[in-house]
């Protein structure tokens, strides 16, 4: 009983994750406030997420901060080239689908579909930022391929994104816990996620290489 409580026990390397996720998450949602920011705030937290996936904790809120910090120009830009378009391709979608016909039900169907295209970039877009030193442009390039490539995978990270927003409107509770723990813990799932996935490409390329 007595190990379990020690700082290597599994009871306080729990808590030690919670505090570490609560930090992180609080972080994170300050550093969204200017709304602006919020690209280089998820850019940070998949920096820090990643290592704790692959278990090379360090002290999260100084490798918050220096992400941040670091990679704001990038994220921004990048955040930027999204989001137009996506808001661009949201308000084509209500105006046509509104239209009840078949010219607005052909044109509702590509906009469903570049949309789906353009999420999938998102998921991939932050996390690339966090783990390699590209350009802009050669950022976004890779995140097409990862949400073309890796359909699986891309609708697995999506369908993530509708279930923190679930979680996040559900009740009292659960709006609770996403706001002290909830978007760095999804985060760690998308980090685990695509840490499996870069496995898989780095595999591939080796086999194609042979």
């Amino acid at each position: 009983m007595k190990n379990i409580f020690n700082l290597d026990g599994p009871a306080m390397q729990f808590m030690l994750s919670l505090r570490d996720l609560a930090v992180l998450n609080i972080l994170f949602l300050l550093c969204c406030i200017p709304i602006v920011t919020i690209g280089p705030s998820l850019t940070a937290l998949f920096t820090v997420t990643f290592r704790m996936a692959e278990n090379k904790e360090g002290y999260v809120g100084r490798e918050f901060l220096h992400a941040f910090k670091e990679n704001m120009k990038q994220s921004i830009g990048a955040e930027l080239v999204l989001i137009l378009p996506i808001l661009i391709l949201s308000f084509n979608l209500f105006f046509w689908s509104s239209l009840k016909s078949i010219l607005g039900t052909i044109v509702s169907v590509f906009c469903i579909l570049f949309l789906v295209i353009l999420i999938g970039m998102l998921c991939y877009t932050f996390p690339l930022i966090a783990k390699f030193e590209n350009t802009v442009k050669q950022t976004l390039h890779n995140a097409l391929y990862f949400a073309t490539q890796y359909k699986g995978y891309t609708l697995a990270l999506i369908a993530l994104i509708f279930v923190q927003a679930f979680v996040l409107i559900l009740t009292v509770a659960t709006t609770t816990l996403m706001l002290i723990f909830g978007f760095a813990f999804f985060s760690y799932i998308d980090a685990t996620i695509l840490l499996k996935l870069l496995k898989r490409f780095y595999q591939e390329q080796e086999t194609l290489a042979e």
